[in-house]
C-alpha cells in the first residue's frame, strides 16, 4: 500500500509537487509501541500491542497530505494522523489522535451552547480519510481485500501520568453512556470497525 499510495494518489488528485511524495512511513517490529502527533512527541495518545508479532508500517497520513499544495485537491479537506497496517495485510487502522480533558470528548456544553465533543470531530476526519483514499480506485482495490479494518480515535487525558495509570480508563468508562457507544457502532464506514482508545490501554492489532 506504501509505494500506491505515494504514487497513485498524487496521479489521482492531479498533484505537480512534490515530484516524488515522501509515504511519511516508518515500520516497526515490537511488541508494544505509541504513537504522538509529530508537534508534541513527548505525549503518546496511543498505545498499540502487537499481539502476533507483525511488521508493522505507520503512515503520518496528515504529514503525507500536507506535502501537497495548500488549496489543490491533494490538500483540502479533512485527514486522520496515523495509518497503520500489517505486512501480511490482514489490518488496516485509520487512527486519529488527540489530548483533550474526558468531559470534552462527547457532545457539551460551551457557553449554554451544545457543541460537538472530540469525538465527533475525529469520527468525521476518519471517515473522510477513508472516502479521500478509496476515491483512488487502486488504493481502493487494496483497502477492500483487507479482512480487519478498523477506525480508531485515541485520546489522552492531559491529566494522565504515571503515578496515576488505570485513572484514565476509569474515568472514560465513566464518561461514556450507552448512547455514546451505539452512535460509534452506527457512524461505522463500510467494511469498518469504529473503536475510541483512552491512553494508555493498549488497543490490540489482530
Amino acid at each position: 500500500m506504501i509505494h500506491t499510495l505515494a504514487k497513485k494518489y498524487k496521479e489521482f488528485y492531479q498533484a505537480t509537487k512534490p515530484e516524488n511524495p515522501d509515504p511519511c512511513c516508518k515500520t516497526i517490529y515490537h511488541d508494544f509501541f505509541e504513537l504522538s502527533d509529530p508537534q508534541n512527541p513527548e505525549n503518546p495518545c496511543a498505545k498499540f500491542k502487537n499481539t502476533f508479532h507483525h511488521l508493522i508500517k505507520v503512515i503520518h497520513f496528515e504529514g503525507f497530505v500536507s506535502q501537497f499544495k495548500n488549496g489543490t485537491k491533494a490538500h483540502q479537506g479533512k485527514r486522520c494522523d496515523f495509518i497503520l497496517c500489517d505486512h501480511q495485510g490482514q489490518t488496516l487502522i485509520f487512527d486519529e489522535l488527540t489530548q483533550t480533558k474526558n468531559e470534552y470528548l462527547f457532545t457539551h456544553k460551551q457557553a449554554g451552547v451544545l457543541v460537538k465533543g472530540k469525538q465527533q470531530r475525529a469520527l468525521e476526519q476518519l471517515q473522510e480519510s477513508v472516502k479521500r483514499l478509496r476515491a483512488v480506485p487502486d488504493i481502493k482495490n487494496q483497502i477492500d481485500i483487507v479482512s480487519h479494518k478498523v477506525l480508531l480515535f485515541s485520546h489522552r487525558d492531559p491529566d494522565y501520568s504515571e503515578d496515576t495509570i488505570g485513572e484514565g480508563a476509569r474515568k472514560f468508562s465513566m464518561t461514556v453512556s450507552n448512547k455514546e457507544l451505539i452512535k460509534l457502532k452506527e457512524s461505522n464506514v463500510k467494511g469498518f470497525e469504529t473503536y475510541i482508545q483512552p491512553y494508555p490501554v493498549p488497543f490490540c492489532l489482530k
